[in-house]
C-alpha cells in the first residue's frame, strides 16, 4: 500500500506516525503543554478523516473545516476559536484536503467499510471537476438559486477550482491537481485568517500544520504528506 501511496506523495508518511512525531516536536521543542491546548482542525467533513485527529490533545477540536477542508468558518470562526484557548494555554491548528488511493493504486478512489465497490475520495473535489469541465453545467447551477442557497460550499470550492481550470484539466491525474490547487488555497486561507485575528488569542503560541490527507481502503492505514509546519509566538 505504501509504495503505491509513494509513487503520488515521495514525502507521505503513516498519519500514526506524523501524528506522535509534531506532538512530541510540539512538547519537545515548542513547549507545548498538550493538556493546556485546544485543536482545531481544517479537514474535510468526510466520515473518514479520523485518523489525523490528534487524539492525545485533551481539548479537542474546534472544527473549521467544510467540503474539501475548506475552514469556511471564515474570521467569525477563527475569532472563536481563539476566544476558547486555554488563557496561556497553547492553540494547535491541523488543515489540508484530503485523497485516496487504493490497494491497485487507483488515484482519488478508495473502498469504504461494508461496500462493495470504490467511491470518490475527495467526493466534492471529484464533482468539482466535473463541473468547471463544463461550462454550461456551470452557468445553469449558479442560474439555480435552490444551488446556491442549499449547495453554498460546493459552489465555492468551484470559483477556487476554476482560475486553474486548464491546468487541472490538462494534468494526468485531475484529481491529483485539483487537490493541489487547494492546498494552496487552504494554506492562503487559513495563514490569512490567524494573521488577521492574532491580536484576539490569549495564548502563548499557535501551531499550524498544513499537509494533504492519503485515505486508503478501509483495511489500510492513512497517510498524510505534511507540507507545512510553522509555532507562532504570541
Amino acid at each position: 500500500m505504501k509504495n503505491e501511496i509513494l509513487k503520488y506523495y515521495p514525502k507521505a508518511e503513516d498519519a500514526e506516525k506524523v501524528t506522535e512525531h509534531y506532538l512530541k516536536e510540539l512538547e519537545d521543542v515548542h513547549s507545548f503543554d498538550l493538556e493546556n491546548t485546544l485543536l482545531a482542525t481544517s479537514i474535510c467533513v468526510d466520515d473518514i478523516n479520523v485518523s489525523t485527529e490528534f487524539r492525545r490533545i485533551q481539548l479537542r477540536p474546534f472544527i473549521m473545516g467544510g467540503l474539501a477542508g475548506v475552514p469556511f468558518v471564515g474570521l467569525t470562526g477563527i475569532t472563536a476559536f481563539a476566544h476558547h484557548v486555554p488563557d496561556d494555554g497553547y492553540a494547535f491548528i491541523f488543515y489540508g484536503p484530503h485523497i485516496g488511493v487504493t490497494k491497485d493504486g487507483t488515484l482519488g478512489k478508495i473502498r469504504r467499510k461494508g461496500q462493495a465497490k470504490n467511491t470518490t475520495c475527495c467526493g466534492a473535489l471529484a464533482l468539482g471537476i466535473d463541473l468547471i469541465n463544463d461550462d454550461r453545467k456551470i452557468q445553469e447551477e449558479e442560474s439555480d438559486d435552490f444551488w446556491s442557497q442549499y449547495d453554498y460550499q460546493e459552489s465555492r470550492l468551484i470559483k477556487v477550482l476554476q482560475p486553474h481550470k486548464q491546468r487541472i484539466l490538462k494534468s494526468e491525474h485531475p484529481i491529483w491537481e485539483a487537490t493541489e490547487v487547494t492546498y494552496g488555497h487552504i494554506n492562503k486561507f487559513m495563514n490569512k485568517l490567524v494573521e488577521s485575528r492574532k491580536s484576539e488569542f490569549n495564548c502563548k503560541k499557535i501551531a499550524l500544520l498544513g499537509g494533504i490527507i492519503i485515505n486508503t481502503d478501509f483495511s489500510e492505514d492513512d497517510f498524510v504528506e505534511i507540507r507545512d509546519f510553522n509555532v507562532i509566538n504570541i
